[in-house]
């Protein structure tokens, strides 16, 4: 029972295995961004920080201890690969660029994300997906795909830093909106019956009764 149970052990942290899990996030590939999402995950002040975590890369050993993280050692483009990561009972999938094979280049990123997402749509159409694409001119054929959201990653970068050039301090705000823990951030809730009807911006509607909008954070 001892031998079987370290042989499990060692199964298990080799990412040898397959998860049960269902209604999580599966990270497929795996690059310096990896880190940075799964910190951002945990440190949002919700219940999505507590949600569990696949990650499905050609990876020798998990890469992060975060302890509500599964590490499943595959290829993101293989069927069974994806499989094992519980692509079929899962709620979202961020697709990254892959820079985790030797030698590889930004083309062979795209088109292996490609792939990957167009595996994801074929088992899970109901699946979230959340695509990064390195070159711009590579988004027309991720437009093709059923992808929920694409994250062109050079154009939003370039983007960033010449309209932060134009507009000083503009990457303060936009970091500051789109990370956790601290600063402000974007939340969905429900409005009070007593604000419909009241604009954002100039007067309210002609109404004594109407009360104003309270001075709000974002």
């Amino acid at each position: 029972m001892t031998s079987k149970f370290f042989q499990l052990l060692a199964r298990k942290g080799s990412g040898m295995g397959q998860t049960r899990l269902a209604d999580h996030i599966v990270v497929c590939g795996w690059s310096g961004k990896g880190t940075e999402i799964l910190k951002e995950i945990r440190g949002r002040r919700d219940d999505e920080s507590r949600r569990p975590v696949v990650i499905l890369a050609a990876l020798k050993a998990n890469p992060t201890r975060d302890e509500l993280t599964t590490f499943i050692a595959g290829d993101p483009t293989e069927e069974h690969d994806l499989r094992r990561a519980g692509i079929p009972r899962a709620r979202t999938a961020i697709v990254l660029a892959d820079n985790s094979y030797p030698d590889i280049d930004a083309e062979e990123m795209d088109s292996r994300t490609l792939l990957t997402t167009l595996a994801i749509e074929s088992l899970n159409p109901d699946c979230y997906t959340c695509v990064e694409v390195v070159h711009s001119s590579n988004a027309e054929h991720f437009n093709r795909t059923k992808a929920d959201e694409l994250v062109v990653s050079a154009h939003l970068t370039g983007a960033l830093l010449a309209n932060s050039a134009i507009t000083h301090g503009l990457s303060r705000i936009v970091g500051d909106l789109i990370t956790f823990p601290v600063g402000n951030e974007f939340y969905w809730v429900d409005l009070p019956p007593h604000m419909v009807g009241i604009p954002l911006q100039g007067h309210p509607p002609a109404n004594e009764g109407t009360p104003r909008l309270p001075p709000h954070r974002a």
